[in-house]
């Protein structure tokens, strides 16, 4: 299980559940690995290797494995795909799950916003000690950035991003996650700026979320 948080330490924390039969694959050249998968499931007793998603800018593709599929087997599938070393997979992980059902893919980026009051150098300075770069610094906020860490982190994005969020100078911090194809791209709503980070999550219906789990 994950834990992440939106809009700081204070409101509800968010958990992530590793998904049972779901899979995520990261390919060369948008090539298509269904029914090659399909094939390999056999050895490990698994039915069928159904697409569930794609996101073709990425060459990423979402697999849910068929029938009665436990963890085990899961980790048995994913296993036998890397022993075979074809060059073609970059990647096969683990999704996860939130309480809802919905799978959302950790991109490896964060979402990070100092305090206003934080001193650009000193921002660069807490960067630099975490070995961040910033991917892009958001037009809402002149301290509000998407980041991603100079090495691959893995599933340990998540506990980076709590170590994060403890500092005193950090205001918002959690990874960036994907939910079903669902996107926002920022622009300009015309709102204050301590109303437009409302804005993006309302795009997301999280306040709706919010009000379920609470």
């Amino acid at each position: 299980m994950k834990r992440y948080h939106y809009r700081g330490t204070q409101d509800n924390e968010f958990k992530l559940f590793e998904s049972d039969d779901l899979v995520i694959v990261r390919t060369k050249e948008n090539w298509n690995p269904q029914e090659w998968l399909s094939v390999q499931a056999a050895d490990v007793e698994i039915d069928h290797v159904k697409e569930v998603d794609v996101y073709p800018e990425a060459s990423v593709y979402v697999f849910k494995l068929l029938h009665d599929i436990s963890a085990r087997t899961r980790d048995q599938f994913k296993e036998s795909i890397k022993n075979l070393d074809d060059k073609r997979i970059v990647f096969i992980g683990t999704v996860f799950i939130n309480e809802f059902g919905s799978y959302q893919i950790y991109t490896g980026n964060l979402f990070l916003k100092f305090q206003n009051h934080v001193d650009e150098s000193v921002q660069r300075s807490i960067l630099g000690a975490h070995n961040l770069k910033e991917k892009r610094k958001l037009k809402f906020s002149q301290c509000a950035y998407f980041l991603e860490p100079e090495e691959d982190t893995g599933r340990d994005i998540f506990e980076l991003s709590t170590d994060l969020l403890s500092l005193p100078e950090v205001e918002l911090c959690h990874p960036e996650l994907v939910v079903a194809r669902k996107t926002i791209e920022y622009r300009d709503s015309g709102l204050p700026e301590e109303q437009e980070a409302d804005w993006a999550l309302r795009q997301v219906k999280l306040f709706d979320a919010w009000k379920k789990t609470k």
